[in-house]
């Protein structure tokens, strides 16, 4: 079975901003980076990964700190060394990279334009906390930025930190991105490099907000751009009702599509990114299968499972409407947990819920 392979590369955490929920902030001024050596053997390793399980496509997504920051040539010779270690396989090799977009200059268009096939800019679009190391607002700047990518033809897809800064804002952040035909993702604040506290925190029910206010904007939108996570939703939600097809189960024993390499080559998935229990290993000093049957992969599958039987295991959803992934593999700091610590489903459960409304209403069941 074909299958693909999304891996997160971080070669640098080095960053010119210090966006004030950043979960990276102590190691921002880092200028340390992956050798090109390093990241020939992650690809090498990565590519017979690939040739042993069928992958069909593998999405390589470079992430930072701030990606542009280094100079252009390192992702040419990085293309160059991935082409090499993937020739003699049939899987198809797409380069992503996000970016807060505030470095901009012609030999970046061209990387941009030519080197990457995705390419995704972060914006918050309000209140102000996308700050350099002087604290002044960088927004502006990345706006004419992507203003003046977008008219060149070079396309960018958007992703925006949900907070108490532009909670209220959800409506008007859609809108923005809708004038420029650009998908989107709305990304839930979670716990960063900051002290617990601070007044743009969120909790749960401004996340379900935020997500059924965007899936009401999809809805009286004939030609809304996709909006990442509630898209999503809105699909399974309808191939279960009208199509009568269920999502089944995620099953992370199986298949894992998802990785992050850091930047000294240990090996972590979404669900504990970065996180020093949830390690696998490293890639660098071990092929990728011994670190996917390795006792820390074996203990970060268990406590995977148990969460999805502590959360959704009493869920009418669960694997019907909703295959477990939002618990499985998104970041768990940012759930609403319980008495008893037990994470609860509170925006995915209820934006499950909204779209059956939204469904029923527009006579779709």
């Amino acid at each position: 079975m074909a299958r693909m392979l999304e891996v997160v590369v971080v070669p640098s955490t080095l960053c010119n901003l210090r966006c004030s929920y950043c979960y990276e902030l102590p190691l921002l001024g880092d200028k340390r980076r992956a050798s090109h050596e390093a990241l020939r053997v992650i690809f090498e390793r990565v590519a017979e990964h690939c040739a042993r399980h069928d992958v069909q496509t593998a999405r390589v997504i470079w992430h930072g700190g701030e990606p542009l920051l280094l100079p252009p040539d390192y992702f040419w010779k990085a293309f160059e060394l991935q082409a090499e270690a993937f020739r003699a396989t049939k899987t198809e090799v797409v380069n992503v990279t996000q970016t807060n977009l505030t470095v901009l200059d012609e030999a970046r268009i061209d990387l941009l334009a030519n080197g990457f096939t995705d390419r995704g800019v972060s914006l918050d679009l309000f209140g102000s906390l996308r700050v350099n190391a002087a604290g002044r607002c960088q927004e502006d700047r990345a706006r004419e930025n992507l203003d003046a990518l977008l008219e060149r033809g070079v396309g960018m897809t958007g992703i925006t930190v949900l907070t108490r800064a532009n909670r209220r804002f959800v409506r008007r952040i859609y809108q923005f991105y809708a004038e420029r035909g650009m998908n989107f993702r709305l990304l839930p604040l979670h716990a960063g490099g900051y002290e617990a506290g601070k007044w743009f925190e969120i909790v749960a029910d401004d996340t379900l907000s935020g997500f059924k206010t965007l899936a009401d904007c999809w809805f009286a939108n004939d030609n809304a751009p996709l909006i990442h996570p509630v898209v999503g939703v809105i699909r399974d939600v309808h191939r279960a009702m009208v199509e009568g097809q269920s999502t089944g189960f995620y099953d992370k024993r199986s298949w894992e599509p998802l990785l992050i390499i850091d930047r000294d080559g240990s090996v972590y998935p979404f669900s504990d990114a970065m996180d020093p229990e949830g390690c696998y290993g490293n890639i660098l000093e071990s092929p990728l299968d011994e670190i996917l049957a390795s006792a820390s992969h074996e203990r970060v599958l268990q406590r995977t499972e148990q969460r999805l039987a502590e959360t959704c295991g009493a869920c009418s959803h669960y694997g019907t409407h909703c295959s477990g992934v939002p618990v499985a593999e998104h970041t768990q700091d940012f759930w609403e947990r319980g008495d008893d610590g037990v994470a609860r489903c509170t925006a995915f459960a209820g934006l499950i819920e909204h779209v059956q409304r939204r469904l029923a209403e527009h006579g779709m069941v």
